[in-house]
């Protein structure tokens, strides 16, 4: 049995759905992905959830060191993807925590608008990230979305939305 262990930090289900089915496309194993718990149903803001154990998170991944990944999946809402990255960047300083290394296999997906808007885009629908894109069935389309990001994690098309197209350059942190 393998040691290593990808673990994903996201924000509610249909975010750590279409990491785990990108990640078992990619060839890891089921024993080596964990989902990190994910706020109830009738619990809050979901990035709230994400930012709170965020800095926990990278120094738990940082003690195990070589043994793993550590992937954070959060949306930008209307905000920029960059203001994202930057407020993760400020959650380790305060917490006393190096930012993000180079070489660190840290990953950071962080959709512009919202996960659904990555969804619709990878099943080949037209869509704006700057639209909120949330709407009932978005759940079936899954497993498609999650093939398709495998599909285009080596060769991304030039009609990928700008937000996708950096999370595939953040995925080749991973091994």
């Amino acid at each position: 049995m393998s040691k290593f262990q990808v673990t994903v930090l996201g924000e509610d289900k249909p975010h750590q759905q279409l990491v785990y089915r990108y990640l078992r496309r990619a060839g890891f194993a089921k024993h080596e992905i964990v989902l990190s718990d994910v706020p109830g149903r009738s619990g809050g803001a979901g990035d709230r959830w994400v930012l709170d154990r965020y800095a926990t998170a990278v120094r738990e991944h940082r003690r195990r060191a070589a043994k793993g990944a550590l992937i954070v999946v959060l949306d930008a809402d209307t905000e920029e993807v960059d203001r994202r990255t930057r407020q993760l960047d400020g959650l380790l300083r305060n917490s006393g925590l190096d930012r993000r290394g180079d070489g660190e296999t840290i990953v950071h997906l962080i959709p512009r608008r919202n996960i659904e808007t990555w969804i619709l885009h990878l099943c080949g629908q037209n869509v704006d990230e700057s639209n909120d894109e949330k709407r009932p069935g978005i759940d079936k389309m899954i497993p498609d979305a999650a093939a398709t990001l495998f599909e285009w994690s080596t060769n991304p098309p030039a009609h990928c939305l700008p937000s996708l197209r950096a999370a595939i350059q953040e995925l080749k942190r991973l091994p």
